[in-house]
């Protein structure tokens, strides 16, 4: 069979409108920054390699779940489905559902980085040259056109592995389950990752502040915002710092400003004090019956859930109500 050609569904946000995303954030009294900003190409890879590293036990475990009840979650998701990706990066993980889905109507991947989005798109395509694969640039928290397959299905299925929901606060976690719903429409259903509450210990060897890759990782976002927003950042004036609150079981990743400094960013003067925390990223965990709830209030009803024998991480199917 000849390779697929592949078409881009392209809804890359316009410069613009992420220069006014990064300034809105960095205006409030405690500053943030988009996390879209990881997400780079250098980015994408290196978060790639950091998920396969020892201590990186999100990704070792979640396959393993996979692994062992993918099975049972085909059963779930059904013939003739389209499966819709949010954040598909490598696919890696995706590869195991494929391989069990034969009759899958077609493959959606959506991810923000558009040459590693093409790159490991076409490697399903050559990989699973009777599926139709459809890779949208988009960021997936903004309106887009989900794009349909020649072959007809019966129903949408999301997957969003790698416990990325936990990158939002239960409000935003929330917000975006329902975008969801609405994206998958009628009948339609969610396989989703979902880190489940630990200890602190767990938690720092993973968001390790001595690891050079997690650091070079977390450095991207500040290189992006100089190659590609204008940003004129000391880089050596930043660290990154990981903070946890382990009674709400939030993970909070930062840079903490090392002097009092200005930069440019979008053609503004930011200014930030000597010890002033920079919020890039939050990884919130929950318990089994936190994220039920938060999953019904978004119209959501878990059907299935799997864990590991150590209760670290969790795989839940869910359908609409």
């Amino acid at each position: 069979m000849s390779p697929q050609a592949l078409r881009l569904h392209d809804f890359e946000p316009a410069t613009t409108l992420v220069c006014g995303q990064i300034l809105g954030k960095l205006q409030q009294p405690a500053k943030e920054l988009p996390d879209a900003l990881l997400y780079s190409e250098k980015g994408s890879r290196l978060f790639e390699a950091i998920t396969q590293t020892e201590d990186y036990y999100l990704a070792r475990t979640e396959i393993a779940i996979l692994e062992d009840a993918r099975e049972a979650m085909a059963s779930c998701i059904g013939d003739e489905a389209l499966l819709v990706e949010y954040g598909s990066g490598s696919s890696r993980k995706t590869r195991l559902l494929l391989d069990v889905l034969p009759t899958l109507a077609g493959y959606v991947s959506i991810d923000i980085s558009k040459e590693f989005l093409l790159a490991s798109a076409q490697k399903i395509a050559d990989d699973y040259p009777h599926l139709e694969v459809l890779p949208v640039c988009a960021d997936y928290e903004q309106a887009f056109v989900l794009p349909r397959p020649a072959t007809s299905f019966r129903r949408c299925v999301a997957f969003f592995p790698g416990s990325t929901i936990g990158n939002r606060r239960p409000d935003e976690a929330r917000c975006f389950l329902q975008k969801m719903r609405l994206d998958m429409g009628p009948q339609g259903g969610l396989l989703i990752g979902v880190d489940l509450k630990k200890e602190r210990a767990v938690l720092a060897n993973t968001y390790n502040e001595a690891s050079p890759l997690v650091n070079s990782f977390l450095m991207s976002a500040l290189e992006n915002l100089n190659q590609n927003f204008g940003g004129d950042l000391d880089l050596t004036q930043y660290r990154f710092r990981f903070f946890y609150d382990e009674e709400k079981g939030l993970v909070e990743l930062c840079f903490l400003s090392l002097q009092n400094q200005t930069a440019h960013i979008c053609g503004r003067a930011i200014t930030f004090a000597e010890g002033e925390r920079i919020l890039l990223q939050v990884a919130c965990k929950y318990t089994i019956p936190q994220f039920a709830a938060l999953a019904q209030e978004a119209g959501w009803q878990v059907r299935k859930v799997w864990t590991d024998a150590q209760r670290l991480f969790s795989i839940q199917y869910l359908e609409t109500q």
